[in-house]
């Protein structure tokens, strides 16, 4: 098959609900039921409204900005640069196949899991995988054995 992911999208119902599993969110929320608790109503309402007035609007840019980031994968499919049967050539990205040895320069984004057979400052933005700011080195020497996560894995 092509060598892309294939996901359902969770219903936005879902997505929504899940904004309340925020430590803040629920501290919010306990503190509004403190405040029914305590009789002190105006509070309670206060923070609830407050509460759903945050989760709509995280719940809409984040939806915004994933149908926009589809939009723009739909728009322009990524392209590999890479060695098939000692050819140079130019693919879309879901038509790597294991063997294709893939070229990667400045600006280019990585078109499949890849192991590094050479490079020199490599340095990739992770931030969609792993949600870090600063861009991860990465080195070619093998990495034989991880204690850790995959995406802290340096090749």
């Amino acid at each position: 098959g092509w060598n892309e992911f294939i996901s359902d999208p969770p219903h936005a119902l879902w997505k929504l609900l899940e904004a309340f599993k925020d430590p803040l969110i629920l501290m919010l929320l306990a503190s509004a039921v403190i405040s029914v608790a305590t009789k002190q109503y105006d509070d309670a309402i206060s923070i609830t409204v407050a509460v759903i007035i945050v989760t709509l609007v995280g719940f809409v840019q984040e939806y915004r900005s994933e149908k926009s980031l589809e939009a723009l994968n739909n728009l322009v499919p990524p392209i590999a640069h890479c060695l098939r049967n000692g050819q140079k050539q130019d693919l879309l990205a879901r038509e790597l196949v294991p063997g294709d040895i893939v070229e990667v320069g400045l600006g280019d984004r990585v078109p499949a899991d890849i192991r590094l057979l050479q490079c020199s400052g490599l340095e990739v933005d992770e931030s969609s995988f792993t949600g870090e700011t600063v861009p991860c080195q990465k080195q070619s020497e093998p990495v034989l054995a991880s204690k850790g996560e995959l995406a802290e894995l340096t090749n």
